[in-house]
Formats: structure tokens, C-alpha cells, sequence
């Protein structure tokens, strides 16, 4: 599967233009057994300045990425659901 690109601000205001504001920290992977390591990248939307995040949860085994689940988190910490796995 591809990557959904995020296109347009979680909230109402739908601008096109978003800005990365702070990426994940790089996290090291153990080479053995199966490990979920949570990815937040920190987002703006230029047009309303509101903050959220794109939340990567990401399964590895044996050092191998399996599976990337991500979510919208808003900028009070709610979950606003699923944007899709790949």
C-alpha cells in the first residue's frame, strides 16, 4: 500500500497549506522480537495556526517494519480517528 498524503487541516477551516513543525525523534529499533513504536509528527495549518499531530504507531519484528497505523491527534490531545495503514 502507499502512504496517504495529508492534504488539508484536521480542522474546519480545510487550508492546503501545511508546515512540518517538529519531526520524530529517531528511536532505536532492537534487531530481535516485535516491538510498536509510536512516530508524532508535529504539524501547522498556515491558514488557521492550529497545531496537530500525525501519530504513526509503527509495528516492527526482528528490526523490520511490518505494519504503520496513523491517526490525527488535535491540539487538545483528542484523537480524531484513523487516516488510514500502510
Amino acid at each position: 500500500m502507499e502512504p496517504l498524503p495529508l492534504k488539508e487541516c484536521t480542522y474546519d477551516c480545510d487550508g492546503k497549506e501545511l508546515k512540518l513543525i517538529k519531526p520524530p525523534n529517531n528511536q532505536k529499533i532492537p534487531e530481535k522480537g516485535s516491538v510498536e513504536v509510536d512516530e508524532d509528527w508535529l504539524v501547522e495549518c498556515e491558514k488557521c495556526s492550529r497545531h496537530f499531530t500525525i501519530r504513526c504507531k509503527i509495528h516492527y519484528l526482528d528490526g523490520e517494519k511490518l505494519e504503520t497505523r496513523v491517526n490525527i491527534i488535535d491540539d487538545s490531545g483528542k484523537d480524531l480517528g484513523w487516516l488510514g495503514s500502510y
